[in-house]
């Protein structure tokens, strides 16, 4: 079986062509920009698919989807997807594929748990950290899901008179933890106008100390996102992934420190947090792993990734 999987993001799309036989091989990969427009998203999905057969084609989006209607009900990081039908917008482009359309953090979710953690996890959760918060909630070897795709884990809220989130609501996860709210807490706390979350990591390295001040504050209060989370489906683990996870040695201690004295005192002792295996590529493994499980009549045997290309 041929697959590609494209992971839409609010600041890059990434993409795999993968061939899946005995085991799981990544043929091709890359990135682009994520454009401003529809038009222009077509275009690059155009350029994807152009003289290609794929057996399977599986989208990430980054907001809610009505897998019903086929329509991104709502999407705060990247509203050109709004109100868009996914599979009849692109139907020209599929020619015969299978189309499978699910939430950027529930595929990064899925794509970490199947090719990673397996099934000896009842219930496991991992949270993307990038332009924003997104995650997803795996529960008895597959995603918890509804009508629409449920888990937006970014929105749940940590100050209830904090800042204003992209989605219009006040104090929301994703306002403090995804790049843009680490860089919003640098620059409140240092007075600058920072634009770029590396820089902030990189100055952290440097012992900067209003950097380091900035990435405690994150860390506190990815704690305090984290330890609802748990405190709701007590999951034997939750992963980071996302961009920021590259930085993970930065904050990942001290987080989990936090994240310890404010879990449900219970659940301490069964709950792991720990740093995703396939980071910000988890979306992409993701596609291929939903394709594998709802193509394949044998999708319940284990395959390997091969992760050397």
């Amino acid at each position: 079986m041929k697959v590609l999987s494209i992971d839409i993001g609010g600041t890059n799309v990434k993409y795999g062509s993968f061939i899946v036989k005995d085991e799981v091989d990544l043929i091709e990969s890359g990135f682009f920009k994520t454009p401003d427009s529809f038009d222009d998203l077509y275009k690059y999905f155009d350029s994807l698919l152009r003289d290609k057969k794929y057996d399977a084609v599986t989208i990430g989006v980054p907001g809610v989807y009505d897998f019903v209607g086929d329509m991104v009900v709502y999407a705060p990081n990247l509203k050109l997807l709004n109100n868009l039908k996914i599979k009849e917008s692109f139907s020209s482009l599929f020619d015969n594929a299978e189309i499978l359309v699910e939430n950027d953090g529930n595929m990064a979710a899925f794509g970490e748990y199947f090719f990673i953690v397996g099934s000896k996890l009842k219930t496991f959760i991992m949270i993307t950290l990038g332009t924003g918060v997104g995650g997803g909630i795996i529960y008895n070897g597959g995603i918890l899901s509804g009508r629409t795709t449920i888990s937006e884990l970014g929105h749940i809220t940590i100050n209830f008179n904090g800042r204003r989130c992209g989605c219009g609501k006040l104090g929301c996860f994703e306002a403090y933890c995804g790049m843009d709210g680490l860089i919003q807490t640098y620059n409140e706390v240092s007075g600058g106008s920072i634009k770029k979350v590396d820089d902030i990591f990189k100055k952290s390295q440097k012992k900067d100390v209003l950097a380091r001040i900035s990435i405690d504050i994150f860390s506190y209060q990815l704690a305090t996102g984290l330890s609802s989370l748990a405190n709701i489906f007590s999951p034997e683990c939750i992963k980071i992934g996302g961009g920021l996870s590259f930085y993970s040695d930065l904050f990942y201690k001290k987080t989990v420190k936090h994240f310890s004295k404010m879990i449900f005192p219970a659940f301490k002792q069964y709950v792991k947090l720990d740093i995703a295996t396939l980071k910000n590529n988890a979306g992409i493994y993701g596609g291929v792993a939903l394709a594998i499980s709802n193509l394949l009549s044998e999708n319940k045997r284990s395959y390997k990734l091969n992760l050397k290309k």
